[in-house]
């Protein structure tokens, strides 16, 4: 998939995860192209949580709102809009399954999305891979004991 758009990628994978046809089989997934010539994100998002943002010099992170396409593997001819943000030096981004924002603890109650938000607060101005473990140690602090149900998967990137 070469020189394609995000929205073009997500176009061609939703058509090859469809041509299976295999029921109750879908994909959540963002697609995202940083171009830091230009300072701009432009993504494009398969039924996927949205991705938040850490503006530099900001105290409070930000959910990026999503461009509205819909699972793959599901529509055999959906779109797949995309959206564009600008992005600056020290801007930091985060990325995470739905495994991050459901996990429960042993009373049942959800991780998530204000307190993943304030942990990736907290961590603004550190390394990505500090921001990460700050996720994953928060997480496992309010999970305990009790059996992980998802997936968990986190990206942090910093902007230079």
């Amino acid at each position: 998939i070469q020189k394609a758009t995000p929205g073009e990628c997500l176009v061609q994978a939703n058509e090859a995860l469809c041509s299976y046809n295999i029921p109750g089989m879908f994909v959540s997934v963002l697609c995202v192209l940083i171009d830091t010539a230009k300072g701009t994100i432009c993504y494009s998002d398969g039924g996927h949580l949205p991705m938040v943002m850490n503006r530099a010099g900001h105290e409070a992170p930000s959910q990026i709102a999503d461009s509205g396409g819909p699972v793959l593997g599901v529509v055999d001819d959906a779109a797949y809009p995309e959206a564009t943000v600008d992005i600056s030096s020290g801007d930091s981004l985060l990325l995470y399954s739905d495994g991050v924002s459901e996990a429960f603890n042993e009373d049942r109650v959800q991780y998530g999305m204000e307190r993943l938000m304030d942990c990736f607060a907290k961590s603004a101005g550190h390394s990505v891979e500090d921001m990460a473990m700050g996720v994953f140690d928060d997480l496992n602090d309010h999970a305990g004991l009790s059996e992980q149900s998802d997936d968990i998967t986190v990206l942090c990137l910093k902007i230079k």
